[in-house]
């Protein structure tokens, strides 16, 4: 049984995994992921962002879950948020950097709510189930207009949704961002939707569309980094040599499908990556190195978050300076070192946190494989993530902070057990 999906587990509906906190948890990420305000006019001027936090915080004191603060993980968000705050309080411009520190701290700070609302094994599965359900939906749409169109991607990528997809960059991270997970669940979860239908069919066919989006997206960061986050799978994750051999000759198989589909645009884009006449390359020299001269003069506190833009124009007054292009340079500037220190040990606990659950998963009498899955496929993530992230500002985008709350959900579950069910 602890091989089949969370779909197996219980036929009939679950008063313990359909709580008030898990429903609002899920409606929330469909209104951050979706964006119904910003596509459909029916929707337009509603303040659904506010109103879904609104429900989240209710849900949690009506199911009695609060925050969560149980995982290393949530702590060291809170430690690096809480110095955000002193950043933007120092900030010169306190007004704009203590509005763009809240905003930021909408996207993050509802995810101490999502992690302490997934208490049991199923709400996660379901979690992230509904998460792969947005992805394909963007996915699909991205997909079907690069085959009606004959496979003629855009030079710079098709747009396919709005809010943090409105951009086919943002796109491409966040497609690496979350392949990982949909990979790992094809691998493993057995269960069956209904009838002859398999989930296992379902994952295969949302990773192959999770590859093809990358490509529509024309996302070079998005494209290495999916690369990147293949061989550190291989690397850490599959033990045997043949196992190793069919995955990498999956890998290579998928790397000459990608590049045969690449239109004759696309392919030039690919061919003059990083050389003097790559304009998206050099454009992205220049504003790294403006972002370290920014950095040198405010080198402890940074210049608080938001307000790189502000500072940049008087380092380059003739140079179009929108963001850092690097997730690193984006704390390193804004929280100064202090904050990037901060930044790369939450990322460290992460990954310790990943490995603890999955030793503790293995060492269990009954093996968890979806669980361990799951885990997996969020260290792929983030590997991938934080690759397509040298080459975007997407720190506070809401992509790292779900794989982070997932890791803590999952660190809590393995630990205590399916606390929703005592």
């Amino acid at each position: 049984m602890a091989n089949k999906s969370a779909f197996q587990v219980t036929p009939k509906p679950d008063h313990r995994t359909w709580t008030m906190a898990f429903c609002a948890s899920v409606f929330h990420i469909f209104i951050e992921y979706m964006r119904p305000q910003e596509k459909y006019e029916i929707f337009s001027g509603l303040p659904l962002g506010q109103v879904s936090i609104g429900l989240l915080v209710v849900g949690s004191l009506v199911s009695g879950t609060g925050v969560s603060f149980r995982s290393p993980v949530m702590r060291w968000t809170a430690v690096f948020l809480i110095w955000s705050l002193v950043t933007a309080l120092l900030s010169s411009s306190l007004e704009l950097a203590t509005e763009a520190y809240w905003e930021a701290v909408k996207v993050v700070g509802v995810y101490f709510f999502i992690a302490a609302a997934l208490q049991n094994r199923r709400q996660l599965y379901f979690f992230i189930a509904a998460i792969l359900l947005l992805y394909l939906l963007h996915t699909n749409f991205a997909v079907r207009g690069w085959v009606l169109s004959g496979f003629s991607g855009l030079p710079k990528g098709a747009y396919v949704g709005s809010g943090f997809f409105r951009n086919p960059n943002d796109f491409g991270a966040a497609l690496a961002g979350f392949w990982g997970v949909s990979l790992l669940l094809s691998t493993i979860d057995t269960g069956k939707l209904g009838g002859p239908i398999r989930l296992q069919w379902l994952h295969i066919g949302n990773t192959l569309l999770f590859l093809a989006s990358v490509l529509t997206s024309s996302s070079r960061g998005a494209a290495i980094a999916v690369a990147a986050g293949a061989l550190f799978y291989v690397k850490f994750y599959v033990s045997g040599t043949w196992q190793k051999a069919l995955w990498i000759s999956l890998a290579v198989i998928a790397a000459f499908g990608f590049l045969y589909f690449l239109s004759e645009g696309q392919s030039d884009r690919f061919e003059i990556m990083g050389s003097d006449s790559d304009e998206s390359a050099q454009d992205r020299f220049r504003t790294w190195a403006v972002a370290w001269s920014v950095f040198l003069d405010h080198p402890v506190t940074g210049v608080g978050i938001g307000q790189f833009l502000e500072v940049a124009y008087f380092y380059a007054p003739n140079e179009k300076i929108f963001v850092q292009h690097n997730i690193f340079l984006q704390a390193l500037t804004e929280t100064g070192a202090t904050g990037l220190v901060l930044l790369l040990t939450l990322l460290g606990s992460f990954f310790l946190t990943q490995r603890c659950t999955l030793r503790r998963l293995k060492s269990s009498p009954r093996r968890d494989k979806i669980l361990e899955a799951i885990v997996i496929g969020t260290s792929v993530s983030m590997f991938s993530f934080i690759v397509a992230g040298q080459f975007i500002t997407v720190l506070f985008y809401p992509f790292m902070w779900v794989l982070i709350m997932i890791s803590a959900s999952a660190d809590v579950v393995s630990r205590y057990g399916d606390i929703g069910n005592r």
